[in-house]
């Protein structure tokens, strides 16, 4: 029983830490705006981003409406912006407010209208 415990839990260790970035998989995939924490830190965290986005006159209608999404302090953010201008400073300012190794950033920029 001991060795099969022990079995399982080196499975999991391998799967975690080899196969799973192997696949190009993450544990935080799919994060969307739902996964939202409601906690008060993580609300604030998300509303210092906003407000610095918002105070920025010159980032388009795409990059104020991004998705600002906090866990525990990681921030996501996703959405699409109008350059590669506005993806770098809304990055950026985000890691500024909370810290570089807690952003993602899965900001897209958009392809023009023809």
């Amino acid at each position: 029983m001991k060795t099969m415990f022990l079995n399982a839990k080196v499975l999991i260790f391998f799967l975690i830490t080899i196969v799973l970035p192997m696949s190009g998989a993450s544990i935080f995939a799919n994060i969307n705006a739902s996964d939202q924490k409601n906690n008060k830190a993580d609300i604030d965290l998300s509303a210092k981003i906003r407000r610095d986005i918002m105070n920025n006159d010159d980032l388009s209608f795409n990059a104020k409406n991004i998705k600002i999404i906090t866990r525990d302090g990681n921030v996501t953010l996703k959405g699409d912006v109008n350059n590669v201008s506005e993806r770098s400073w809304i990055e950026q300012r985000a890691q500024a407010i909370a810290g570089e190794e807690n952003v993602k950033n899965e900001l897209a920029i958009a392809t023009p209208l023809k």
